[in-house]
This record gives C-alpha cells, structure tokens and sequence, in this order.
C-alpha cells in the first residue's frame, strides 16, 4: 500500500518561523494522507484549489520551471535540505506570497504555496487579517477542523486556514503526494 503525504514544507525563513509553526503542527494533525498527484503542466483539474498570483495561475504538482518563468522575478530565494522531498526544496518570495518547490520523483514541482500578508486574496477573495466568519461565508463548512485550523480538500490539493482570536493568520495550499 502507497502512502500519501501532504506537502507541507517545514523550511521557512526564521523570521516567519515560530508563527507559522504553531499552524503547520495543528493542521499536520489533521491533514497527514489524502489523495495522489502527478506533475502536470496541464491546465489545473477543476477539481483543485489554484492560487493565481497577478493573474498567473500557481497549480499545485506543476513542473516548477514553467510556472516560474511566467511569474515575475522573485524578491528572494531560500534553500534548505528537504523534510519532505528529495534533496533541497526552495522557497521562492514575492511580495504576498512564497512559492515552494521540492524536487518529486526526479522533478522539480510546486509543492505548496503560501500567502504571506494582507495583500494576497485567494481568488474567492480571503485574506490573512480577514475576520474568521469569512472562512464559513467563503468556503462553507465542509472541511477537517483542529482548533482554529481548517482544513479543505478538493482532488488533490489542500486549502488550509488558520484563525486566532477570531481571524485569519494562515492561507496556504498544498499538493497531496505519493510517497
């Protein structure tokens, strides 16, 4: 029997560290096997979360390469031994957000994206600092929930939110894989 796993990068720069590491451990509890994924440059399944980044789709499991080149060059990179995948994994920033990629079988791909401050929505309008009924409003109820974490699958991709004190701290979206 295959595992699965989400990619839920574990290298982060130090200076977002401690704040996201609270919410990676409350939805690692929640999230640890879900569906399988391949890389793609197909356009994203309708059945998956996408973030789009000034109009540029991100899809999860994407050959990393070619959703980089159509993005604008980033503010930074960041690498660091892999927890998850094969070799290192790389942390591309842009202002909003942070594009990570692992290498999956032999392939660089887009394993996880994150929404770093107010100024990324997610394209159905969510945004870290957003009051916490807005999850509800936005996305329903249907989902995995762990103490203020919540967490949507659609195919193989994961949305997770975070909410403390009644707003969203957290946005992120993961690939599910095979190991």
């Amino acid at each position: 029997m295959n595992a699965k796993f989400t990619a839920r990068p574990t290298t982060r720069p130090v200076c977002r560290l401690t704040a996201l590491l609270l919410a990676a451990l409350l939805l690692l509890g929640a999230t640890a096997c879900s569906s399988t994924t391949a890389t793609t440059t197909a356009p994203p399944a309708a059945d998956s979360y996408v973030f789009a980044y000034e109009g540029i789709q991100i899809p999860l499991a994407a050959r990393a390469d070619e959703v980089l080149a159509r993005l604008p060059e980033p503010a930074s990179v960041f690498k660091a031994p892999s927890c998850l995948f094969e070799g290192e994994d790389e942390v591309y920033a842009f202002p909003g957000i942070e594009v990570y990629v692992g290498s999956y079988r032999g392939e660089r791909v887009v394993a996880a994206v994150f929404l770093t401050d107010e100024t990324a929505k997610t394209p159905e309008g969510l945004a870290i600092g957003d009051a916490a009924a807005e999850v509800d409003r936005i996305y329903g109820t249907e989902r995995r929930e762990s103490v203020g974490a919540f967490t949507y699958t659609k195919g193989d991709t994961e949305l997770a939110i975070v909410t403390v004190q009644d707003r969203v701290t957290s946005i992120a979206y993961y690939g599910v894989f095979e190991r």
